[in-house]
């Protein structure tokens, strides 16, 4: 519990500002990103009409193209990589004429949030960084720009070697000689297109200078010991070179490229596919004008080919647009042609919602570029979703042996300047039996009373008293049937499992497609197969509904198993069918938790739940947790997963608190620290894990803290989690710190961050000991704000004082469940719980 010292930031002004932030942040479904493989396209028709104008920073971005800041040299033949680590723009390579000597030995970096190119300080391994294959991998859980091969202007032979660029460290590092690629073994080839899929890229033809365009294909993974990271693949139908190439939902893409003819590099309408799991070719129509020499983009599972060619009428602006879903090419929805017709130029997309463009050869084939083009494109409105979550208490009926009487009164009295006063004293009683039926019967009573007249000077002085005594000895099995008996609506504890996917479990044929978008009560979503009609390995768990009313069901994943481990989880009505898994579909989670993900249904009275989590590629994942909120009824986990049915027993010694709720907002009115922290990717634990690191930039970042006290009298374990739709350039940071907070030395003090930003939901913990004041400071990660988030603070019994004036909605008195956490739409969290500690990530 805490005061407040400055009013609500909330407004309606304020509230616009979030949902047009909101709107920009979630008006797609599927973010793009290295490894991902499958996606989808929201509705397109209810994207705004497109226009011209110059990049908004303030706001947010101008729909349609507009212009950005000029690269800081004219440049041709750099390679485009967003890198979502940072949600910033890189050109690789390159250089700043045709004459040899004019490589560019340096990155650029495009910072979307300031409209800024910088030039980068690491140095690249040689001077042969023109027409490079560059795309995000990661490894050992770290992201990295990669690039396999290029040349240097004015030369005619080609390096074979590998290198990858850390962002974050602004550091290259160069691969060893075992892992140059094969596919340049004479020393004269470059790479023709690229595309990476489960986290492997793919370089897709060739040129052989000047002879020829080549046909063979190499998959790249960084994953695999030294030596053995190239594999070659089947072959093109015919040569290709600088070819515009793409993946959606794990299939490669090739819309036009250049051949080498007569002497001349000429421009083609060569189009097909390339299936890297079955490795065999597709046939797709023909793009409808010939191009070559630039890039194509995965935009909401569309092929963009951007404009290119240099055969007349080419270099184009023109965008043509490949569905696969219709199979069919289009030009001017959802993007249009950009302004200044362009090749050999620097591209990328974050594959929702913004693309980037700079340099290039003009139209005339001879004048450098230096302009910056973006596109932004808005979404469609959310429609706001209830946050309220039934709290449930339920006792199984197990092979179990339980006898405890726990009696849990907190006592919490806040008085302010302005008055307020509010007094809750439930109490409730709850002793189950060792039988095979056992009754719940919770009583509980609450006055609340509360008087507030608000000023800018409010205090507080909060006293918490928590009593709590248990015994307890309780041995559930796997299938645990509940019985209760409900008033009105049922009293259910939530049902956790702790499960994982492995080659022995059974299989099921194909996989679901991820929306994006987590199926709610009432139902907005629908079943579609992605097809793969390959056996995934999956789990199922079985419960009834005897409640005797329909009940509204959350089902919340919480899983660190990411990339080629990611799993999906979905429900079904009655039973499943693994050979037909949209057979008596109810709803999913949208997508794979990454790494919490929760999503709602409908099961009437009397009907079979099943609950299947299943691997989205073919590898295992080593743990997930299931956490299944809101049913009474019985449970039956196919095949042996660890399942426990928890019943809530306060053990002595542990004060029993309320969490800690804050909602706030970061904008210009808020305190800046220098610098920001290095985003880890692995949240911190009880006992830490991690250690702090500055990411470098040396810039203010607005931020807000809180401050609290641990005065249980003993050292805590806290949970810190944090909510919020704030990403791309408004992603913010969550981390603590012990006693104070230096914003101008930032790593002092510091015991532990979320090593990530939250997407939308990031959780970390920390030790607090006794006496101590915990400090948790959410900052920006650019310079864009963020309209809202919501942090819960579970495990400190303590005083706390927002600073500086954070909007903070502290809960003022106590009852003994958990208080639901306000969830921004679409996804709706269910009653805040100490998650499980997460393993670092692989």
């Amino acid at each position: 519990m805490q005061n407040r010292t400055r009013s609500m930031k909330k407004s309606n002004a304020a509230r616009s500002i979030f949902w047009l932030a909101l709107i920009v942040a979630t008006g797609f479904l599927v973010r793009a990103e290295s490894g991902e493989k499958r996606g989808s396209v929201p509705d397109r028709e209810s994207w705004p009409p497109l226009r011209i104008g110059t990049v908004d920073v303030s706001s947010g971005c101008t729909p349609g193209w507009s212009a950005g800041s000029n690269l800081p040299s004219v440049g041709v033949r750099l390679v485009g990589a967003y890198f979502r680590a940072n949600g910033n723009f890189y050109a690789i390579g390159g250089r700043s004429s045709d004459v040899g000597g004019s490589d560019f030995t340096q990155p650029f970096e495009y910072d979307p949030a300031t409209n800024i190119w910088a030039t980068k300080n690491a140095i690249y391994p040689d001077n042969q960084v023109n027409n490079m294959a560059c795309s995000v991998l990661s490894e050992s859980g770290t992201p990295y720009i990669y690039c396999v091969g290029g040349s240097a202007a004015g030369q005619t032979t080609a390096t074979a070697r590998v290198f990858r660029y850390n962002p974050v460290s602004d550091t290259i590092e160069t691969l060893g000689s075992e892992d140059n690629w094969p596919g340049d073994a004479a020393g004269t080839i470059l790479p023709g297109g690229f595309a990476v899929v489960d986290n492997k890229l793919y370089i897709v033809g060739g040129f052989n200078v000047p002879v020829a365009s080549t046909n063979e294909i190499w998959e790249f993974d960084p994953t695999a010991a030294l030596g053995a990271k190239w594999t070659q693949r089947v072959n093109t139908p015919v040569g290709v070179m600088y070819a515009p190439t793409c993946a959606i939902n794990g299939i490669i893409y090739v819309g036009g490229a250049s051949d080498f003819q007569g002497g001349l590099v000429v421009d083609t309408t060569s189009s097909f596919s390339f299936d890297p799991v079955s490795n065999t070719i597709g046939i797709i129509p023909a793009i409808p004008r010939p191009t070559g020499e630039t890039r194509a983009l995965n935009f909401n599972g569309l092929m963009l080919v951007m404009g290119g060619g240099r055969v007349a009428p080419n270099p184009s602006n023109e965008v043509d647009i490949y569905d696969p879903g219709t199979n069919a090419w289009t030009t001017g929805s959802p993007v249009p042609a950009f302004t200044t017709a362009r090749r050999n130029f620097p591209t990328d997309t974050n594959g929702t919602d913004h693309i980037w463009l700079s340099g290039g050869y003009a139209s005339d084939n001879v004048t450098l570029l230096d302009s910056t083009e973006v596109f932004c494109q808005l979404g469609g409105t959310p429609t706001p979703t209830p946050t309220a979550t039934p709290t449930a208490t339920v006792t199984p009926t197990a092979t179990a042996t339980a006898t405890f009487t726990p009696t849990a009164t907190p006592t919490a009295t806040a008085t302010s300047t302005p008055t307020a006063t509010a007094t809750a004293t439930p109490t409730a009683t709850f002793t189950p039996t060792p039988t095979a039926t056992a009754t719940a019967t919770p009583t509980a009573t609450a006055t609340p009373t509360a008087t507030a007249t608000p000023t800018a000077t409010a205090t507080a002085t909060p006293t918490v008293t928590a009593t709590a005594t248990a015994t307890a000895t309780t041995t559930p099995t796997a299938t645990a049937t509940a019985t209760a008996t409900p008033t009105g609506s049922p009293t259910c504890t939530p049902i956790v499992i702790n499960g994982s996917i492995d080659d022995s479990d059974p299989t099921q044929t194909d996989v679901l497609v991820r929306s994006g978008i987590p199926q709610t009560c009432p139902p907005t979503t629908t079943c579609a197969i992605f097809g793969d009609p390959t056996p995934h390995h999956y789990d199922s768990y079985m419960f009834t509904n005897t409640t005797g009313s329909t009940q509204c069901v959350t089902i919340d994943t919480t899983s660190e198993c990411t990339g080629l481990q990611f799993i999906f989880v979905a429900a079904y009505l009655g039973s499943f069918d693994p050979n037909n898994i949209c057979t008596n579909w109810i709803g999913d989670s949208g997508f794979s938790p990454d790494p919490e993900r929760a999503f709602q249904v409908n099961v009437p009275a009397g009907q079979t739940l099943v609950v299947v989590v299943s691997q989205v590629h073919h590898l295992a994942c080593p743990s997930y947790t299931v956490t299944i909120t809101g049913l009474c009824g019985g449970g039956t986990p196919t095949p042996t997963p660890t399942a426990t049915a928890t019943v809530t027993a306060t053990p002595t010694g542990t004060p029993s608190c309320t969490p800690i709720v804050i909602n706030g907002s970061i904008d210009n009115s808020d305190p800046t620290q220098t610098d920001v922290l290095v985003r880890s990717g692995i949240p911190q634990t009880c006992p830490p894990t991690t250690s702090c690191a500055i990411f470098g930039d040396q810039t203010q970042h607005h931020y807000d803290s809180y401050t609290f006290t641990n005065t249980t009298g003993s050292t805590q374990c806290v949970t810190i989690d944090t909510n919020s739709e704030c990403t791309g350039i408004q992603i913010i940071f969550i981390a603590a710190y012990l006693g104070t907070f230096d914003p101008n030395n930032i790593c002092n003090h510091w015991i532990g961050d979320s090593g990530f930003s939250p997407d939308p939901d990031r959780a970390f913990q920390v030790s607090v000991p006794a006496g101590q004041t915990l400090v948790v400071v959410v900052s920006e990660v650019n310079h864009a704000g963020c309209p809202s988030y919501t942090v819960t603070i579970t495990g400190l019994c303590g005083g706390g004082t927002p600073t500086p004036t954070p909007t903070a909605s502290p809960t003022a008195t106590g009852t003994p469940s958990p208080t639901p956490r306000p969830t921004p739409t679409p996804r709706r969290a269910p009653t805040p719980r100490p998650r499980p500690t997460p393993a670092p990530r692989p």
